[in-house]
C-alpha cells in the first residue's frame, strides 16, 4: 500500500536473491514463527539512501546473507526487542552499514563480519561477539550499552568512535590513530 511494504518470512534459501529498499520506501520485516529456526541465506537486503527497513522480528543470517545499508538509509528496531543474529555456519555473512542502525537490542555474532563505514551509526543495547572468528570493524560511530565476548571471543577493529556504557569485553581491541 503506497510506499510501505512488509514481508512475513519463513526464511529464504535461494541463490543470489536481492531485496532493494529504495528512496522513499519503508519495508517491514516480520518473522512468521518466532520459535522456528529460519535463516536468510544467499540473500542481500540493500537499503538505499532514503529507504527504511523496519524490524519487527529478529533476523537470523545464514550463509552469504547480507544486509547493506547505504548512506542515508536506515534500519530501525520497531519493537525494542530485535536481535540480528549470525549463525555458526554464517562465516560468509555480512552487515555493512554506511547509514543508521537505530535501537538494535542485540547484534549477536557467532561468526561473520560487521562493518560500520565512515558516516555509519549503530546504536543499541548490546553487541555480542560469541566466536573467535567474529569481527566488528568500525569507521563510523557505535554507541551501545555493552559489548560482550566473555573476554576470549571476538575482535574489534576501531577506527573512529566506539562507546560502551557498561562494559567492553572482547579478545582483541585494535585501536587506530585518533580513535575514541
Amino acid at each position: 500500500v503506497g510506499n510501505n511494504y512488509s514481508w512475513v518470512s519463513n526464511g529464504l534459501d535461494v541463490g543470489d536473491f536481492k531485496i532493494v529498499v529504495p528512496n522513499g520506501v519503508t519495508w517491514s520485516y516480520w518473522k512468521n514463527n518466532p520459535n522456528q529456526e529460519t535463516k536468510l541465506r544467499y540473500v542481500d537486503i540493500i537499503v538505499a539512501s532514503g529507504g527504511v527497513l523496519e524490524l519487527y522480528s529478529y533476523i537470523n543470517m545464514g550463509d552469504y546473507g547480507r544486509i547493506i545499508v547505504m548512506p542515508g538509509g536506515s534500519v530501525v528496531d520497531m519493537t525494542t526487542n530485535t536481535v540480528m543474529t549470525f549463525n555458526n555456519n554464517a562465516s560468509t555473512s555480512l552487515i555493512y552499514n554506511a547509514g543508521a542502525m537505530d535501537g538494535i537490542r542485540c547484534l549477536w555474532q557467532n561468526s561473520g563480519t560487521t562493518y560500520i563505514a565512515s558516516g555509519g551509526v549503530l546504536t543499541g543495547e548490546e553487541i555480542s561477539l560469541q566466536n573467535y572468528n567474529s569481527v566488528l570493524t568500525n569507521w563510523g560511530k557505535i554507541d551501545v550499552s555493552r559489548v560482550v565476548g566473555n573476554g576470549n571471543q571476538g575482535t574489534i577493529n576501531n577506527g573512529c568512535l566506539l562507546r560502551s556504557d557498561e562494559k567492553l569485553q572482547v579478545l582483541y581491541l585494535n585501536q587506530g590513530a585518533n580513535t575514541a
